[in-house]
């Protein structure tokens, strides 16, 4: 069509093909095409070529040790993939006709998980039943106050301090008017002192309130929280990974009574919560820190007797109803058991439900 022109929005579309975008940009250029084709594109008794006499080292040594493991004759000398054979040139280091069945142990499979479960139980007991320990700090010649080496370390620092005088105040009822809740963002580029300062403010929050469950770190990814020698949210919150985290934040579903009960003493524990990694947190992930730290923090009825404890926990309804259906049957309910005067006043809880 004459008069035609091709559009600027046209041209730079992403589905334009882009050999057809260089040969029209050549002609508005006034440039003349290249050939690409094969033969001598170049002036009249210049044989010289760019490409003649070249050949990659890396491709062909790649090729070679492709070659010796599936040899020349079965047709792929000529078509040779450089990750396969890149992948089939390393030494596995496994002994020829080894055999791996021979060194099976069904004790090994398995001791892992043996080990994770050993290891959590053991915290689970000292948080619901602490011992006197000594308090354990990071390095204390590196992560101390008087290493600051900014002014925003030592305002941090100060502030922190101040934090837990104006609580430790309202605690011994020196005054009536309880602090607020302090948040502090902490941002800098890497290099800038973040992990130090962590660790020091952790530090000064086991030694003034002379505990080791005092403060929490935790952060979006392990990798990061490895760190700060902290833990991920969705462990540390006990937050569902998936689609579920996408959704309203809700109590903890949980039969393990005292799994409940372990968050429940950690979270209530913790005086000072460090997070780290803020910009890879969504709102979704806020929303469920907010929601459990509100959740496990509230004040729960309880009734203990003999180191028996009874107490609700999440969903009222749900509680009350899993309690009635586990405890229908239970001696504790008979009128010769000892503990039913103590179980009596839920008695008509758990049936009007």
């Amino acid at each position: 069509m004459r008069g035609a022109s091709i559009s600027p929005i046209m041209l730079w579309d992403p589905q334009m093909p882009p050999r057809k975008r260089n040969e029209i940009l050549r002609v508005k250029r006034n440039e003349k095409s290249v050939d690409t084709s094969e033969g001598s594109h170049i002036g009249a008794g210049d044989d010289f070529t760019p490409t003649e006499n070249r050949t990659n080292l890396a491709h062909d040594e790649t090729a070679d040790a492709a070659l010796s493991h599936q040899g020349e004759d079965d047709g792929t000398s000529d078509n040779v993939d450089m990750e396969d054979a890149l992948m089939n040139s390393l030494d596995t280091r496994v002994p020829e006709g080894h055999s791996w069945s021979d060194t099976y142990s069904e004790e090994l499979a398995t001791s892992l998980e043996k080990y994770a479960k050993k290891f959590y139980d053991e915290r689970n007991k000292e948080v619901l039943n602490p011992t006197a320990t000594d308090i354990e700090l990071f390095d204390e010649s590196i992560h101390k106050p008087e290493n600051a080496k900014s002014q925003e370390q030592i305002f941090l620092i100060f502030q922190h301090l101040l934090q837990h005088y104006k609580a430790k105040q309202y605690d011994d009822g020196h005054t009536s008017i309880q602090p607020p809740m302090n948040y502090v963002l902490v941002e800098g580029n890497p290099g800038t002192g973040k992990t130090w300062t962590t660790k020091t403010l952790r530090n000064i929050t086991r030694i003034v309130c002379r505990s080791n469950n005092a403060d929490l770190a935790s952060t979006p990814t392990g990798c990061s929280a490895s760190l700060i020698d902290g833990g991920a949210h969705f462990r540390s919150a006990a937050i569902p990974t998936g689609k579920k985290m996408y959704k309203t934040p809700q109590n903890m579903e949980s039969k393990d009574l005292r799994k409940i009960r372990v968050f429940r003493k950690k979270m209530s524990n913790v005086v000072s919560w460090f997070m780290d990694e803020h910009s890879m947190c969504g709102r979704a992930m806020f929303g469920w820190l907010k929601h459990r730290a509100e959740e496990l923090r509230r004040p729960m009825p309880v009734i203990d007797e003999d180191s028996n404890s009874v107490f609700v926990h999440g969903d009222l309804t749900t509680s009350l109803r899993r309690a009635r259906q586990e405890w229908s049957t239970s001696i504790l309910w008979q009128a010769e058991s000892p503990s039913h005067s103590s179980r009596a006043p839920w008695f008509p809880i758990l049936q009007r439900q």
